[in-house]
């Protein structure tokens, strides 16, 4: 997921430092948990490598003094821009660049296998996936005696994304070998020097800033090629990466946190005898035969065609492995499906841009890997400032449960309702038309949630933008309330909130909605995406639903343990009106899905930096929808 970047020049060339700190700079727009520099000479090398972001780095007393003045007389620049996937950050063992012998290496992108890799090359496990993947590397190199025939081998026994910047020193020479098996990683080449990147437009920007001519192409997703100290360039393919099922390991749960659970009443609420949703659904009403207003209301879903999508794409639709279309992708059932389609259905070749804020789950993080590596696409990556992401969740949901109102828990997720903005912002850098969205999908409406806050019966065809103005007004009203009654909310979020709101509510955004043209299929989706992909559910309860952003475990328990029902439910209930499920299997299928997912919600509290028990204990006293002898705080 980080940003990487490399300069070789065996020149003496002067302007070497300008280049390299730009090019640090520029991929700090990646992550910001952690950064490293590797500055290496024929007869020397100095690693660098801190917590925080990598403008900080450059502006330390141990960069200005010891790295700064070497950078001009170096051979090779490693660095990277870090966001943390495994191994944390605050211990520098876990930051790069990594060394292993002789080897020095930056690598973007997570390893799925990491675990197995270990095991079968004898290599002691290791918190970072990165370095086990140095370690197998270097271990490989010294018996084949290449290291170009080691990346070659491992890359095709990898599952999930490697794109590799990699210094080996023998014998007071350096070789270099840059490999990517999804091509985000680019290269630019002129003047006596060749640099780079994990996005192009980072290059463009410090090529033009340092007045280079420079030549930039994209390493070719399954692609390496071997850099010499006499400046020779040797290309090489790499074997495609397997796929494996290797799962996350669970976050270890407290056992005051397994303490908690659902309320034992919730099964004896009255529901719509149609489809499952309770009493206690805001706005719901039920008529003589005990059938749900939102039944009696139902309008089939409409689908425009396939073929209107293949006309559509024909137009744009490049032909030769060039990039010709973006889609937002998070690593969820959805999206991961999207991808899918884009590229074996359409043949489309996206890049794929991600929005990390800050509730991204590993299990995410090693789905998204899992699709980019296989199919070979390139990943762009926006990292908001995780800690003050963070810190904004902690302190709403403090601000939540002063005065709890259900109206107000989405505003728990505020922080991704700038990813539009990201994606237009990327989309205007490259110049690309499309840009496919696989939200929108009518079937995940939840009207129960913008109920709360007054909207009623509102059907914005899956795209929240779509809500009428009175609504978006209703809703802008009721957050000013509680802001009021509540002023605890106005803390460090609510300029973000406010973007938040503009960004969802106001700026038109021009996407494809993937799931307006194609069904939806829950079968057919699943099962490709396990057969083809290794993907991975939540490991817990086996759901597969918005598994890649870990706020859903938490405020699923909340809904639940108030409202006596999640959203679920509202989904199970659209798909019994569509057809798609009968009443008898959603209810099983709901009393697995509503099962607390505690490591999930332990995950989460972890990451906010809040004590887990004490919230669920305010949560379990907070007064039941659906009990008479109501209980208050």
């Amino acid at each position: 997921m980080c940003g990487i970047f490399g300069v070789v020049d065996f020149s003496k060339n002067n302007n070497k430092r300008s280049v390299f700190e730009g090019l640090m700079r520029e991929s700090c727009r990646r992550g910001i948990d952690a950064s490293g520099v590797g500055v290496f000479l024929s007869k020397k090398n100095l690693i660098l490598k801190r917590q925080g972001s990598g403008k900080k780095l450059l502006e330390s007393l141990e960069y200005k003094e010891e790295i700064g003045p070497m950078i001009n007389g170096a051979d090779v620049l490693i660095g990277q821009s870090r966001l943390a996937t495994d191994g944390d950050p605050k211990d520098s063992i876990n930051n790069q660049p990594i060394r292993s012998g002789e080897t020095y290496l930056v690598h973007n992108g997570i390893v799925i296998n990491s675990g197995e890799l270990a095991k079968k090359y004898l290599i002691p496990q290791e918190e970072s996936d990165s370095r086990i993947l140095a370690k197998v590397l270097d271990k490989e190199s010294k018996r084949l005696g290449s290291t170009k025939k080691a990346l070659v081998k491992i890359s095709g026994e990898v599952a999930g994304t490697i794109n590799l910047i990699m210094v080996t020193k023998i014998k007071d020479k350096l070789k270099i070998n840059v490999v990517s098996n999804n091509g985000s990683l680019y290269i630019g080449r002129g003047d006596n020097k060749i640099i780079f990147a994990s996005e192009k437009v980072f290059l463009k920007r410090v090529v033009a800033e340092s007045n280079l001519r420079l030549e930039i192409d994209q390493i070719i997703a399954g692609t390496g090629m071997e850099i010499s100290p006499d400046g020779s360039v040797e290309k090489y393919n790499l074997k495609k990466s397997i796929v494996s099922r290797e799962r996350t390991k669970l976050v270890e749960v407290s056992e005051a946190l397994l303490r908690h659970n659902l309320d034992e009443n919730i099964k004896e609420i009255k529901r719509c005898v149609k489809c499952i949703l309770p009493e206690t659904t805001p706005n719901i009403s039920f008529n003589k035969e005990g059938v749900c207003n939102y039944c009696r209301e139902h309008k089939k879903i409409k689908y425009s065609s396939s073929f209107k999508l293949k006309k559509i794409v024909s137009k744009c639709r490049s032909g030769n492995r060039k990039a010709d279309c973006i889609i937002a992708f998070s690593g969820g059932r959805d999206s991961a499906y999207g991808l899918h389609y884009l590229v074996k259905k359409l043949g489309m070749h996206p890049i794929a841009v991600t929005f990390d804020w800050g509730m991204i789950s590993n299990i995410g993080r090693r789905n998204q890997a899992r699709l980019l590596g296989r199919l070979g696409i390139e990943q762009i990556i926006v990292s908001a400032d995780l800690k003050k992401v963070r810190d904004d969740i902690k302190n709403n949901l403090r601000a939540w449960l002063r005065k709890p109102d259900l109206g107000m828990v989405p505003l728990l997720m505020q922080a991704d309702k700038v990813t539009e903005y990201y994606v237009d912002k990327i989309k205007k850098e490259l110049g690309l038309e499309l840009v496919f969205f696989c939200r929108g999908n009518e079937l995940e409406r939840e009207e129960f949630k913008a109920g709360y806050c007054g909207v009623k019966n509102a059907d914005p065809g899956g795209i929240i933008h779509n809500y009428s103005v009175a609504d978006k007004l209703r809703l802008l009203g009721y957050y000013l309330r509680q802001f009021v009654i509540n002023p605890y909310y106005l803390n460090s979020s609510l300029l973000s909130s406010m973007w938040g709101y503009l960004i969802t509510y106001v700026v038109p955004h021009d996407y494809i909605y993937l799931w307006h043209y194609i069904k939806w299929e829950e079968g057919k989706i699943l099962k490709t995406l396990f057969k083809e992909y290794g993907w991975e559910d939540d490991g817990e309860t086996g759901i597969t639903w918005r598994i890649d952003d870990g706020s859903p475990a938490f405020y699923n328990y909340l809904y639940g343990q108030i409202q006596g029902f999640t959203e679920n439910d509202s989904f199970r209930s659209n798909q019994i009106r569509e057809g798609l499920l009968t009443r008898e299997e959603a209810l099983k299928i709901i009393e697995r899905e509503n099962r607390p997912r505690y490591a999930a919600i332990q995950w989460y509290f972890d990451t906010i930096g809040v004590d887990g028990d004490k919230v669920l204990s305010i949560i379990d006293r907070i007064r039941k929808r659906y009990k008479s002898d109501r209980i208050t705080i």
